[in-house]
């Protein structure tokens, strides 16, 4: 049928994730669809483009990030992995 396909789109390896399609972009960076490799989690792959981050940004990124992977809660995203 014209106009259809059932291709799927290529992953992006990324560390243990595979990413598939882009869902938004901001001031630091872009928040990419994935999976997990290994389990097939799906996931959200926040990802910082450390050119754009501001004096101490870098440091402030990996505060958030502990900071969020302390918590739990259904309305939370849970961090799975993190690094450069």
């Amino acid at each position: 049928m014209p106009g259809t396909s059932t291709q799927a789109a290529p992953l992006i390896p990324f560390g243990a994730f595979d990413l598939t399609q882009p869902i938004g972009a901001g001031a630091m960076g872009e928040v990419w669809r994935g999976v997990h490799r290994e389990t097939g989690t799906p996931v959200a792959c926040k990802l910082v483009d450390a050119r754009r981050l501001p004096p101490g940004g870098a440091a402030a990124v990996r505060r958030e990030v502990q900071m969020v992977a302390g918590l739990r809660h259904p309305h939370i995203v849970e961090v799975l992995d993190y690094g450069t």
